[in-house]
């Protein structure tokens, strides 16, 4: 596994990733390959007892993306997204508010984009996750301290979506941004949550 914080070597991957012959999923489809997932993550405890629940929300025709992210603020639950290249391609499977389209070198996202001589796809999947640990100013309360299983935070539900795609042969070109444990203490911490599966035999 590479350093995060090596962005160049980030950005490589990509590349490599992005010249792979893989056929690429459309949304539609990405969006039914996760539903085995999120049902399975809906099976869990919540925290402090609560039931998790999801959904798919998408913003209103017109609806700027802005005014969006202030109404999911208001909702109960926590918001994932999964942005997409010009090209078909997942640019990044994130967490939070942080969404959008910048073209901004300071954005690995976009610098990804520019290094493979694509753009976004103005279209996102965002999936509304509630029963999990409420996420305070800042992130605070976004690890797994404090949780029964790491299923119950929204850092573990970040990296549990993202690898989720991947092992399900979907690529995703910045590849490690959703990796926010190390594998070997994920791994240990998704078999305490799922004792009875695994994540090859969600589908």
């Amino acid at each position: 596994m590479i350093d995060k914080s090596n962005i160049d070597s980030r950005i490589q991957r990509a590349k490599e990733i992005s010249a792979e012959a893989v056929k690429l999923k459309d949304k539609k489809d990405i969006k039914t390959d996760l539903v085995p997932c999120l049902n399975q993550l809906c099976s869990l405890k919540g925290y402090n007892g609560a039931q998790i629940k999801y959904s798919f929300p998408t913003p209103d025709s017109n609806e700027s993306l802005a005014k969006f992210r202030r109404k999911m603020k208001k909702e109960n639950g926590e918001l994932f997204f999964i942005e997409f290249s010009s090209k078909g391609h997942i640019v990044v499977a994130g967490a939070g508010y942080d969404f959008g389209f910048p073209e901004n070198d300071k954005y690995l996202n976009w610098r990804i984009l520019k290094s493979l001589d694509q753009k976004w796809d103005k279209e996102i999947i965002f999936i509304l996750v509630s029963g999990i640990r409420p996420v305070g100013k800042y992130g605070k309360g976004a690890g797994i301290d404090g949780c029964d299983h790491i299923l119950q935070c929204r850092n573990g539900v970040e990296m549990y979506i993202g690898e989720y795609l991947l092992e399900q042969g979907v690529p995703i070109l910045n590849e490690y941004q959703h990796k926010n444990y190390d594998s070997k203490f994920y791994s240990k911490e998704l078999k305490q949550a799922l004792p009875n599966k695994t994540s090859e035999n969600l589908a």
